[in-house]
């Protein structure tokens, strides 16, 4: 059998590829209720994520100063009885954009906004509703790091997201 041989161009547009296939982020989720939980987290997964689980304020206080969190979700109910306080402490923490998750229709929806809130959804929203809200979300973060203001180049075509240019 011939075995192929790929030229340097050729290489970069693998890498490339490769790095599309990889998981676009870690989402940290914080929910009390273990059935959502597990709900939540497999919704996720099914659309590519990597989630990661925390059951208080305190575990996901730790979780975000050890792993790189793209996108934070939060079952507003695991927060108390003032969310808002809870979402400002979490915005100061991290600078990942955060879902909120809300039984029926949040009245205080300025207040959540207001808190650092991204974007709100309803805790019971299926799992390909919850996939869209947090794929969104990553685009308001940088789920690449560093790697993402690299340009790249296909054949004559280099994008360099850094700087916002694209060249031909």
């Amino acid at each position: 059998m011939p075995r192929a041989v790929a030229r340097s161009s050729e290489v970069g547009d693998m890498e490339a590829i490769e790095a599309d296939r990889a998981a676009p982020g870690t989402v940290l989720l914080l929910t009390k209720d273990v059935i959502r939980a597990g709900r939540i987290a497999h919704a996720l997964t099914c659309a590519g994520l990597v989630v990661t689980l925390a059951f208080d304020t305190s575990q996901m206080r730790s979780r975000v100063k050890d792993l790189d969190v793209h996108v934070i979700v939060v079952d507003l109910h695991a927060l108390g009885p003032e969310p808002e306080l809870a979402l400002r402490a979490i915005h100061r923490d991290s600078a990942a954009p955060i879902l909120a998750l809300t039984a029926g229709t949040a009245s205080n929806l300025e207040q959540l906004f207001g808190s650092g809130v991204s974007a709100v959804t309803a805790i019971d929203a299926g799992a390909l509703e919850l996939g869209a809200q947090v794929r969104a979300l990553l685009g308001l973060a940088d789920p690449l790091g560093s790697s993402a203001s690299r340009a790249r180049s296909f054949g004559a075509l280099t994008v360099d997201p850094g700087r916002r240019l694209v060249r031909l």
